[in-house]
């Protein structure tokens, strides 16, 4: 599996410096999500499912977990750290289950393109950012023998000189108690799931002009793979190993009303998974090494007089990426390139902004383009409307066009249309709307289905329409001496097979995509203590073609009570609070009723 990395055409935030004069330029529909107290133990799975109206595939508790945003499945979202893409390059999908949320202090999701190499980002891409010099120790302990411990520490934060690191560590049984297709209560087995991560990272300024900075995130993780609704037992395990580094330059020239800016990135990864399953005879050993060099050129002009400014982004990207596999007929090696570029033009003190962005690569032969624009307006200074629009493409996986038997190499790339309009507003008494609207068309979807002789093969079958709308309101209130917040999240999206076929029904909607899914929180804070309750639905999901067979909705609850003494916190959660029994896919149990104890230590005082 390999990581992409791209920063040419930036999907989220681009910073300009001028004399005097910084602007900061946000794609449309950005929507900024910060870790809480009581959410630092989670995954990222569980703290995008719980906080936005994106939806998560949950294979188990310790299964791959992907996510679905703009009614697009997990390998059309760009999962982004540093501006790699943690999409697998082999099979599409990034494992949520392996992104703890505590080594990060922003997370982003949008449902713009993402600007990758290959076009992982059709439905959205979500980013994982690291802004602050954290120091703090985290202890969380569950149910089924879950534990987790982490540690951020800054020992040097100088005017120059930035030093940091994060360390997380879980293991757990995962053993709960579940009834499988045939009635039988059993205690689920081989759920075992250990994994470690240390994220390090140094930053030096050069001068005033240029500065450095170098990251690595180093991951190894060991799991069972337990037995569906339908099997007795589970003698499968996983191993996960990914080596990801990310180092960056960047050089600022300004003067009078212009500024020149460039960027260099080299990232590299080394991945490996290997799976072993004994009694189905199954062995698979997949390994990949990816090298991407990213260089971007930046220039400025502000007019004074009017009050725009105009600036021009160019950049260039080239990757070498080797893929090792027992199901490929040899080791495979590849070569892409890309160009993009950026017109952009902002003004009235920031309160329109556009930009024009352009990008063409080449691939095994193929050389798609993309092409969109984003405008965003202010009205008043809590009123903003944000528009986009435009063409984007995503290249077959490797596993689509290599993988034995099945692979085919006559693949066309999957190419996507897509529109969406934001608008965000604050009103008096400390409420908070946000709304969107989007729609995407994808053609030359790439399905694998039983070709002639019944093989199943990877094919451009059909034509994929998501429309839909994401509602998200927010309310504050100071009463008895209490803080009273009150959120809702609701999404709905239908995702609509628009070619029929043998094996794709004409309307139907895309399998693991629900039409409705919501989220609702309200908390109470009395001096150091908070209450917070949580409540999910998520609509039936079809888990066939022809839409005959589906899933149930769900509705999940779960209660959270913090206690703060300044630098210490405790959190005690009941996750399921009723104890629902639910599938978040089709036969993999999910556990019950359980709970979480989560102790956290900030010591930033003690570090200066």
């Amino acid at each position: 599996m390999s990581a992409i990395v791209t920063n040419a055409q930036d999907s989220t935030t681009s910073f300009v410096n001028l004399k005097g004069v910084e602007i900061t330029e946000k794609r449309a529909t950005a929507q900024s999500k910060y870790p809480r107290t009581h959410e630092k133990h989670q995954n990222l799975s569980s703290f995008i499912d719980n906080n936005t109206g994106a939806f998560i595939k949950y294979n188990g508790p310790v299964g791959v977990n992907s996510v679905s945003i703009g009614g697009l499945p997990g390998q059309h979202t760009a999962i982004r750290w540093n501006d790699m893409n943690l999409q697998s390059a082999m099979n599409g999908f990034s494992d949520l289950n392996l992104i703890p949320i505590f080594l990060f202090d922003e997370v982003k999701v949008t449902t713009d393109f993402g600007d990758q190499p290959f076009g992982g980002g059709l439905g959205g891409s979500v980013s994982l950012n690291t802004h602050y010099a954290r120091n703090e120790a985290l202890y969380s302990f569950g149910s089924f023998n879950n534990h987790k411990i982490g540690l951020a520490v800054n020992p040097v934060n100088g005017d120059k000189l930035k030093v940091g690191f994060r360390f997380f560590h879980s293991y757990g049984e995962n053993d709960f108690a579940y009834t499988d297709a045939f009635g039988q209560l059993k205690y689920l087995d081989n759920a075992g799931m250990r994994q470690t991560h240390f994220l390090p990272s140094i930053s030096y300024k050069i001068n005033q002009k240029s500065q450095v900075t170098s990251e690595l995130w180093v991951m190894n993780a060991k799991r069972g793979v337990p037995p569906t609704l339908f099997e007795s037992i589970g003698t499968a395990t996983q191993g996960d190993r990914n080596i990801r580094s990310v180092t960056s330059f960047y050089h600022n020239v300004f003067n009078d009303n212009k500024s020149r800016s460039f960027t260099a990135k080299l990232a590299l990864l080394d991945e490996k998974i290997i799976y072993d399953d004994t009694l189905r005879n199954i062995f698979g050993d997949n390994h990949a090494q990816t090298a991407n060099l990213i260089v971007r050129q930046g220039f400025s002009k502000v007019n004074y007089v009017t009050d725009v400014t105009t600036s021009l982004f160019l950049g260039a990207n080239a990757g070498f990426s080797e893929t090792q596999t027992l199901n490929y007929a040899e080791a495979m090696t590849f070569n892409n390139v890309s160009a993009q570029a950026r017109f952009q033009q902002a003004g009235f003190a920031g309160r329109w902004l556009y930009n024009v962005n352009v990008k063409a690569e080449n691939f095994l032969g193929q050389t798609p383009y993309s092409l969109d624009a984003n405008f965003k307006y202010r009205f008043k200074e809590k009123t903003h409307l944000d528009v986009f629009a435009g063409k984007a493409y995503r290249f077959p996986t490797f596993n689509d066009l290599y993988w034995q038997p099945g692979g085919n190499s006559e693949l066309q790339t999957e190419n996507a249309y897509k529109a969406h309009a934001q608008l965000s507003t604050s009103l008096k008494y400390e409420w908070r709307l946000w709304g969107q609207v989007h729609s995407a068309l994808v053609d030359n979807w790439i399905m694998w289905l039983p070709n002639e002789s019944g093989v199943w093969e990877a094919q451009n079958v059909k034509t994929v329409w998501a429309r839909g709308f994401d509602l998200n309101i927010e309310k504050n209130r100071y009463l008895w001496r209490t803080w009273l917040s009150g959120k809702l999240n609701y999404s709905f999206n239908r995702t609509e097979n628009l070619d029929g076929s043998v094996n794709v029904i004409e309307g139907s909607q895309l399998s693991y995509i629900p039409k409705h899914k919501a989220n609702f929180e309200l908390s109470s804070t009395i001096r150091h203590w908070q209450i917070l309750w949580q409540h999910q639905y998520v609509g039936k999901r079809f888990i066939n073609s022809d839409n005959s067979e589906y899933l149930t909705s769900y509705q999940l609850d779960n209660i959270s009570i913090l206690r703060y003494w300044n630098d210490f916190q405790v959190s005690f959660a009941i996750n399921n609070v009723f104890n629902r029994v639910y599938e978040s896919t089709a036969n993999y149990p999910m556990p019950g009723r359980n709970f979480n104890i989560s102790i956290r230590y900030n010591f930033n005082k003690h570090i200066k």
